[in-house]
């Protein structure tokens, strides 16, 4: 129902903005009603929930609602609410996401994998690989919204690249627990292949040169570097491996 209500002020929205009709208020009203899934979900970390199984999930919904709308406002250059409303959605997505992470994993009751209501859920190893994807959609989200909210724009090359720090360690919280640790440094590597697109698509594409400082280009050479430099230490935790089952080799960091 949060969905459909999110998914009516977006219809609604559009239909104003293209009727030019549309004024602050009609954004801000949609921006509410796209915010409220995100709300919801966060939650009592003391009580683990099972009937919430498909949070992350309703999460991706919500963060693609806020920045379809920021897409549908993006002429509005004047006060800039798309770029308010794609920083609101990184912000209630973190926290949501963190709510979900916290119930999985940190809540009493979870299982010796950091799974909680396992009994459930039909098998870690199906669970976990579509937490991972879904994880994942969240991040490849926020990392098109420069593409699509306008490439000119400084505020979202700087969203996209603060979307992969908090993401990363999401992922990475998830699947180090049952992952070969000798092959754990792609990841890094494949959150790093965004920003490395970004600075190729600046570089060729809008004619950015590398001495020029342009914030965007600085926003995803940061990012590409961080996650660059993140290889290492990843790997060197992961040597402290220990055996697990036949599944493989557990990572304790």
């Amino acid at each position: 129902m949060f969905l459909l209500t999110q998914a009516l002020f977006l219809g609604l929205c559009l239909v104003f903005t293209r009727a030019n009709r549309g004024d602050g208020r009609i954004i801000a009203a949609a921006a509410v009603a796209g915010a409220a899934p995100l709300v919801a979900y966060f939650r009592d970390l003391n009580v683990i929930d099972c009937s919430r199984d498909a949070g992350l999930s309703m999460i991706l919904l919500s963060a693609a609602g806020l920045i379809a709308l920021a897409v549908v406002t993006r002429r509005d250059m004047k006060t800039g609410l798309s770029n308010v409303v794609v920083a609101i959605a990184l912000g209630l997505t973190w926290k949501a996401e963190w709510s979900w992470y916290a119930d999985n994993f940190l809540v009493e009751g979870f299982d010796d994998r950091g799974l909680a209501c396992s009994e459930t859920d039909g098998g870690w190893d199906a669970v976990r690989n579509i937490w991972v994807v879904l994880l994942l959609a969240i991040f490849f989200l926020f990392v098109k919204t420069p593409y699509l909210c306008g490439t000119r724009r400084v505020a979202p090359w700087i969203i996209s690249a603060l979307a992969g720090p908090v993401q990363f360690w999401f992922v990475y919280s998830t699947i180090r627990r049952d992952f070969y640790p000798e092959w754990l440094w792609l990841l890094p590597i494949a959150f790093a292949l965004p920003s490395a697109t970004g600075v190729w698509y600046l570089v060729r594409r809008e004619n950015v040169h590398l001495s020029s400082g342009d914030p965007r280009l600085i926003s995803q050479g940061l990012a590409l570097l961080l996650f660059i430099s993140l290889v290492f230490p990843v790997q060197f935790f992961c040597s402290r491996a220990v055996p697990a089952n036949h599944l493989g080799i557990h990572c304790y960091a």
